[in-house]
């Protein structure tokens, strides 16, 4: 696949596959362990030796600054890797919420921790259905204490800290709270995918530290989801890019008959069909990390879901005809095929699924 980057994001591009290619086992072993968590090995290389985790994050706050292509290299390369644990929550999530709370105390206190490594954060997305279980906060001797039942909150277990917007008598409010703090549970139920778990996490009085103003909550956590959004278009290419070359590569050096088996007509059409449609996200993704920057939001909105919709299913084609191209070893659990099927079916609902994402462009495009 090929991306349209400058000369400069060719060279981030390079150095971090590099990197992480030397660091990282595609084993299921490897992707689980403690050297690709936060804060494991790969992580502290990644902060130490290319600053990804500074990338996005304004120079006055410890960052590089930078643009949103910037990110999505970052984005589409540790997506070929499925690694390091916490790096999407952190860069794609709970930085972004805090910059765009506009508290500058807050920014100052989080932002320089996370530019350099040292702290890892993620972003509570979606609240469990049932009675009590929406996030409240209340103002008690001096101390915001929250309470709350949220769901499939990205990598809460390998994480420090945890933002989310709360109720409170004067409107949502987001909060930053430490996941190992007390009044804090965490519980990690089975998941499809291996190597980024969503986790259980319930607050019963928890300590919050309030990050901009009261009523914005609701509003920052939007901006946040429209963002990660292209972000994880940006993910699901780079994984689906690897599953086309590892399906060619296979194809190209086992033979069947004779002859490699990539010289048969139905791997041949199925290896190009996946092909169009990964290079056919990837201009939509362009377009979105494009789009995000700009002031227009019913085009941020309809490139935000154009890519979604193209990236995940590009991803799921991608994924299933690597395995289907390997055959019985691609089935194994040795093989890494399956841990990109796991990453590309889980990210197609992560944030919302293509059916979700065509619903609101035919809303908007029909008036409903």
């Amino acid at each position: 696949m090929s991306w349209v980057w400058t000369e400069e994001q060719d060279a981030l591009a390079s150095a971090l596959r590099a990197l992480l290619a030397k660091n990282i086992e595609p084993t299921v072993e490897a992707l689980t362990g403690p050297s690709t968590a936060a804060g494991g090995q790969v992580w502290t290389r990644l902060a130490a030796e290319i600053g990804v985790h500074a990338i996005g994050i304004p120079e006055e706050f410890g960052g590089v600054g930078s643009s949103f292509h910037e990110k999505a290299v970052v984005f589409a390369e540790t997506g070929r890797a499925l690694a390091p644990r916490g790096l999407f929550s952190t860069t794609a999530l709970a930085a972004p919420a805090i910059l765009l709370s506009g508290d500058r105390e807050r920014c100052a206190d989080f932002l320089p921790k996370l530019a350099e490594g040292s702290l890892s954060g993620t972003v509570a997305l979606q609240e469990a259905a049932g009675e009590g279980s929406t996030p409240s906060a209340e103002l008690v001797d001096g101390t915001w204490r929250v309470s709350g039942h949220m769901t499939h909150v990205t990598d809460a277990a390998d994480v420090e800290l945890m933002l989310l917007a709360a109720r409170t008598d004067q409107g949502s409010r987001l909060f930053a709270v430490d996941l190992a703090g007390d009044g804090v549970t965490l519980e990690i139920p089975p998941c499809l995918d291996l190597t980024r778990p969503l986790v259980e996490v319930r607050l019963i009085g928890a300590v919050g530290v309030p990050v901009g103003d009261a009523g914005r909550g609701d509003h920052i956590i939007a901006e946040v989801r429209g963002q990660a959004a292209v972000a994880l278009a940006f993910e699901q290419l780079g994984g689906a890019a690897r599953c086309v070359e590892m399906a060619t590569e296979y194809a190209l050096s086992r033979t069947q008959f004779g002859r490699p088996i990539g010289s048969f007509q139905a791997i041949k059409h199925l290896l190009a069909d996946v092909l169009v449609a990964v290079e056919s996200a990837s201009t939509a993704a362009q377009h979105a990390a494009h789009a995000v920057e700009r002031e227009d939001l019913d085009e941020r909105a309809e490139a935000i879901s154009v890519a979604q919709i193209l990236a995940s299913e590009a991803y799921t084609a991608a994924a299933g005809a690597n395995v289907q191209v390997h055959g019985g070893i691609g089935f194994t659990w040795e093989h890494p095929a399956h841990l990109f099927f796991r990453r590309a079916t889980v990210s197609k609902a992560f944030l919302g699924s293509p059916s979700e994402y065509r619903e609101a462009l035919a809303a908007k495009a029909f008036g409903g």
